[in-house]
């Protein structure tokens, strides 16, 4: 095989490579929504109400909005907006 071939197939690759991840990583974008807590709304009652929605427990749901947004889970309040994990 020809060097210059050989440089056109590395090039080639690595062209995909950066293709797929970006992809990849713009599909996991689509993965969370934007939800504004409501009065009486609490991470656990969003997590009860995304349940079908989302693949973590009660607790791994809470723990990721939290970690997430920088909050703490008794200290959201009501129009403070959150991202939440959801499958769409």
């Amino acid at each position: 095989m020809k060097q210059g071939t050989l440089h056109v197939i590395v090039f080639l690759g690595l062209v995909g490579g950066i293709f797929f991840t970006l992809s990849n990583l713009a599909s996991q974008d689509k993965q969370y929504i934007e939800v504004t807590i409501e009065e009486g709304e609490s991470l656990w009652s969003l997590s009860e109400e995304y349940n079908a929605k989302h693949h973590y427990s009660n607790w791994e749901f809470i723990k990721w909005v939290e970690q997430k947004n920088s909050v703490n889970a008794a200290a959201v309040f009501p129009g403070q907006k959150v991202i939440i994990p959801v499958n769409k």
